[in-house]
């Protein structure tokens, strides 16, 4: 808020006025100011976007899994000898989270009756042997986000502690980006992919920070619902160990996310088929 009364909203090039704090009690003053904080939302998901885009670049989706979609994944699948039944179940799981992940869920929201509707389960951990196909099926659901212009974060583990290692601590000469603004990219952006959960064990007492700081951008976002998938060819309590026990007791509730684990055989012999 400005001091002449203006609404503003942060942007690449600057601060945006974009309304007036004085609104009309009446109807056509409430209307107008709804508009007003779906135009200020729409700016911050701008500023937010370009920012992220920034800091991390391209969604960086690996090239042999674009193109493939959900239902090129149960079909390669059942050919495979999958159990249809069970693929089905699979895929109505993915795309009930998919549904989810913007099914316009605001807190307060009632439903018919007046009671309370529950928050979606905007997490999604896809589980399976090697070959499954899970990183096929995050990959086509980031694609749809992109289709609807949306920020896309991809990455495994292992990149993902690469990056943060080599992010400095402070601002540098050659604008590389600072731990801090890396994180918040990985807050921020719209769609959080994951791949390989707890992959990568960290072993050395002074890199536990990166898990820290990992598990610290997990529990941010399932405090504001961002969507986020999860890949990981690890079950129990050998991912508990990895990823530690209060980050899975916070992602494991069925009302926080969605799992799914794949029983399909190995598809690495079908094109973009790599789990």
């Amino acid at each position: 808020m400005d001091f002449d009364g203006s609404i503003t909203a942060r942007r690449e090039d600057g601060p945006q006025p974009i309304a007036f704090r004085q609104m009309c009690p009446c109807p056509d003053g409430q209307e107008a100011r709804e508009r007003t904080n779906q135009e200020v939302a729409l700016l911050q998901a701008d500023a937010d976007a370009r920012r992220v885009a920034r800091i991390m670049g391209e969604a960086r989706i690996p090239p042999i899994y674009l193109g493939p979609t959900v239902e090129a994944w149960r079909h390669a699948a059942i050919r495979h000898g999958a159990d249809e039944a069970e693929v089905d179940a699979i895929e109505a799981a993915v795309e009930e989270w998919y549904d989810l992940s913007d099914d316009g869920w605001q807190p307060g929201l009632v439903d018919a009756d007046g009671e309370p509707v529950p928050p979606p389960q905007r997490t999604l951990l896809l589980a399976g042997q090697y070959g499954a196909g899970k990183t096929g099926l995050a990959a086509a659901l980031a694609q749809r986000f992109l289709a609807r212009h949306q920020t896309v974060v991809f990455r495994t583990v292992s990149e993902m502690y690469a990056e943060l290692r080599a992010a400095p601590w402070c601002s540098s000469e050659d604008s590389q980006p600072t731990e801090l603004a890396v994180i918040q990219a990985l807050r921020d952006c719209q769609l959080l992919v994951l791949d390989d959960w707890g992959g990568e064990a960290i072993t050395q007492a002074n890199e536990q920070k990166l898990i820290e700081l990992i598990n610290l951008v997990i529990d941010d976002r399932l405090k504001n619902l961002k969507p986020t998938i999860y890949t990981t060819n690890l079950t129990g309590k050998v991912l508990t160990e990895r990823v530690g026990e209060r980050i899975m007791a916070r992602v494991k509730p069925d009302s926080v996310s969605i799992k799914v684990v794949l029983k399909t055989p190995d598809l690495r012999g079908e094109p973009h088929g790599k789990a």
